[in-house]
């Protein structure tokens, strides 16, 4: 959500601080700008053809950061082509491949759905000491493309989860409790149960020795990433050691970023919706209740995706965009409610003072908790 916008901002100035401090040269250390030589010919600011493949950078990226992804994606491209012989049976077939924006912390290998054979690449996958990673989770989601295996993936009903490509992280706490948190989820009311069954994907993205040291980790636990995520793949990355999280907050998590991951689909909707419902408007006679009702209709539509893709700020000097994460935080505290734990769980939340109606439910379920406390206690 906001903290994705945030996080480009400093993925910017981090990528480039690791090209300005890096380490003697060395051929295999992704943010030393010399020792990566391009191989293949750029086509502009954000894209360009290397090792044979089209390359197209997320234009919601800084021109150079897109410089330093284009800089290293040719040699990356050419090592995984070489790597392995049924990898390079499946990318020979590849379209094009897409590096999207992401937080600094996220690592990111996967495919685009319904859209030729599109590979996506999260930039923070280029913010590693040494790129054999990267080479091979390129290799490793072109064979799953072919055999349908992953060794990093587990399955929990339709949700996929994947740990951590690197040795230094113990990815048996991420599937013990992912899989604990997920039967857990089976207590909560089907209206808050939704947000959960809206993701289709966890990553799990803790931080790692083989992170370039280009500055501190996500300080969020998680986040639901937009520029990766899509219809049918809803995706979260999970950066806080899982040997550090409750069972409980995990799953307030997933209700929280779920929201997220719903919000997204109903502004894709909308901007599917749009175009038919503004035709059948110029249709309607002015001055009849269908035509009223049918304006005020795509009124809505208009100021929601007004918010959900752009910045602006309320009189407070505070993002129009934090209707949706209060919209998320009201989720998570009627959730922690649901499961009878303490709302002292909860209201540690940076967005609650932002938010009266989160505000208000904290102190109605406190006063409620209080109310029965002296109940009990005079035997009531």
């Amino acid at each position: 959500m906001s903290r994705v916008f945030l996080g480009l901002l400093v993925a910017a100035s981090l990528i480039l601080g690791g090209v300005a401090s890096a380490a003697p040269c060395d051929p295999t250390f992704a943010t030393a700008e010399d020792c990566w030589p391009g191989t293949g010919k750029r086509a502009g600011d954000h894209r360009g053809r290397f090792a044979g493949f089209d390359v197209v950078v997320d234009d919601k990226l800084p021109r150079k950061v897109a410089t330093f992804v284009l800089t290293r994606i040719g040699k990356v491209l050419a090592r995984a082509y070489a790597k392995d012989d049924v990898a390079a049976g499946y990318l020979k077939n590849l379209d094009k491949v897409e590096v999207a924006a992401s937080s600094t912390g996220n690592r990111f290998v996967g495919w685009r759905r319904g859209k030729g054979e599109v590979m996506l690449v999260s930039v923070g996958s280029f913010l590693d000491k040494k790129a054999g990673f990267l080479v091979d989770s390129i290799v490793r989601a072109a064979r799953e493309k072919v055999s349908k295996e992953n060794p990093l993936v587990e399955r929990v009903g339709n949700l996929r989860l994947e740990g951590s490509p690197y040795p230094d992280v113990d990815n048996r706490p991420f599937f013990r409790d992912m899989k604990r948190v997920m039967e857990m989820s089976k207590k909560l009311p089907k209206r808050l149960r939704r947000y959960v069954d809206a993701l289709d994907a966890i990553h799990y993205v803790p931080r790692s020795k083989h992170f370039a040291k280009t500055g501190p980790g996500d300080p969020a636990i998680a986040l639901y990433n937009t520029r990766l995520s899509e219809e049918g793949a809803r995706r979260i990355f999970v950066h806080r050691d899982m040997k550090w999280n409750s069972e409980v907050g995990v799953l307030l998590l997933l209700v929280h970023e779920g929201t997220h991951a719903v919000q997204h689909a109903t502004a894709g909707r909308y901007e599917k919706d749009l175009p038919a419902q503004q035709a059948a408007l110029k249709k309607l006679p002015a001055g009849t209740p269908e035509r009223g009702d049918l304006k005020q209709r795509i009124d809505r539509m208009k100021g929601y995706l007004s918010t959900w893709n752009g910045n602006k700020k309320d009189k407070r000097g505070i993002s129009k965009r934090m209707r949706f994460e209060c919209e998320a935080t009201v989720n998570e505290i009627k959730a922690a409610k649901a499961l009878g734990v303490s709302p002292d769980l909860v209201d540690d939340s940076l967005y609650i003072q932002h938010c009266d109606k989160a505000g208000a439910l904290i102190a109605q379920w406190r006063d409620q908790r209080l109310k029965e406390g002296l109940r009990k206690a005079n035997g009531g």
